[in-house]
């Protein structure tokens, strides 16, 4: 019967050690809902201003509920007749929510936003708040 030696032991301890360093900046320990919302609520900004742009069309953003983005697009912002974009519509986590829904960013073609808006998320359980702003000319800035 046949064993380890210590230098075999060793090494294969390094080689783990060094993929748990590389993975470890990787992993979450905890999910942040919060942070996980203002990601997708700023990734459907930028996606929507995107898609304004390449399709030279009008593409709003709103919110349908206090926890659903909604997006439409029509061809331009003072247009009365909208068009759903599912895919690009967003459910917010649960215990996130928009603290008001009194808001709304219309891109026109050339990917200027309408209005300066200001998006606040809310975390129901303990009240901590994020802040995005659309500014515009288009940019949309987190925190």
């Amino acid at each position: 019967m046949r064993g380890f030696t210590l230098v075999e032991l060793m090494v294969t301890m390094a080689i783990f050690a060094l993929l748990l360093a590389i993975m470890a900046p990787n992993l979450k320990l905890l999910g942040d809902p919060l942070g996980d919302a203002t990601q997708q609520v700023e990734g459907a900004l930028k996606q929507t201003r995107l898609k304004a742009m390449s399709n030279t069309m009008a593409v709003r953003v709103l919110p349908q509920s206090a926890t659903r983005l909604k997006v439409e697009s029509a061809t331009n912002c003072a247009a009365t007749t909208w068009t759903a974009e599912p895919a690009f519509e967003r459910t917010l986590p649960k215990g996130i929510i928009f603290k008001t829904t009194a808001w709304s960013v219309c891109f026109d073609g050339r990917g200027i936003a309408d209005n300066n808006a200001k998006i606040d998320l809310h975390r129901q359980s303990d009240g901590l708040e994020r802040h995005i702003e659309v500014l515009l000319g288009g940019a949309v800035v987190g925190p």
